[in-house]
């Protein structure tokens, strides 16, 4: 099976915010294998989505989970509130509307619209051009969701993978301090890309910060240590191509 999207787990939209169980079975009485964290990054298998289920990757391990607590998924957008917020900031992979285009809260027509984009509009978008079928993964006004390739005018840019980067390491900054699974992600990549004195957790500290601004100075942007856009595209194109 292939788990083909990274969103991320989200239990507080509509439970207690505690972590998601990923249980062996699509089921209630399925084992648990392991507890993701709320707001921890996750792999899902669009395609399988059933029943109130879905197949998920976390951490090494392959199980289901129940969809609804998944952002992006069709039950997590059932809600008006729709299917996850983003900062799509200054994120620089960008396509023109070429007619009124409706941001889905995942990949299908029957999913709740997020919102309607104007035509003429620009937004940021998934380097991917076919994640799932004609659907791309986009950012407009804050929102995280889908739209159909046909009514863009895409417009590939050097830095053409702010929405991957920003789906991977999330969309707020990350700095001295901070303690989540998108740190825990991101010291991960650095640590594969050369700096193997970082201890592997989820906190960001005065070491990562250290090897962050070292990481930042490789790469010619500004070495502040604090994990920005610029940076998350940096790193991601270091984690996904060398």
């Amino acid at each position: 099976m292939t788990y083909e999207t990274l969103t991320e787990v989200d239990t507080s939209k509509y439970g207690n915010g505690k972590g998601l169980n990923i249980r062996q079975t699509a089921s209630s009485k399925g084992k648990v294998l392991i507890v993701a964290p709320n707001k921890s990054p996750i792999y899902v298998n669009s395609a399988s989505e059933s029943g109130g289920w879905i197949a998920v990757k976390y951490d090494g391990w392959n199980g289901y989970a129940m969809s609804k607590f998944i952002k992006g998924t069709s039950a997590y957008g059932t809600s008006s509130s729709g299917g996850g917020n983003y900062d799509g900031t200054n994120i620089n992979c960008k396509a023109k509307t070429t007619a009124s285009t409706k941001l889905y809260a995942s990949a299908d027509n029957n999913a709740t619209v997020l919102v309607t984009i104007p035509s003429g509009k620009t937004i940021a978008v998934d380097s991917d051009l076919v994640p799932i079928a004609t659907w791309l993964r986009a950012v407009y006004n804050n929102k995280f969701g889908y739209v159909k390739h046909a009514t863009l005018n895409i417009s590939k840019t050097p830095k053409y993978y702010g929405v991957k980067a920003c789906v991977r390491y999330g969309a707020a900054l990350l700095q001295q301090g901070a303690q989540n699974e998108y740190v825990r992600v991101f010291k991960k990549d650095l640590y594969d890309a050369g700096w193997h004195n970082l201890t592997l957790n989820n906190t960001f500290d005065a070491e990562m910060k250290a090897a962050v601004k070292a990481f930042q100075t490789q790469e010619g942007i500004s070495s502040d240590g604090i994990i920005g856009t610029d940076t998350k595209e940096k790193m991601y194109r270091v984690a996904e191509f060398g």
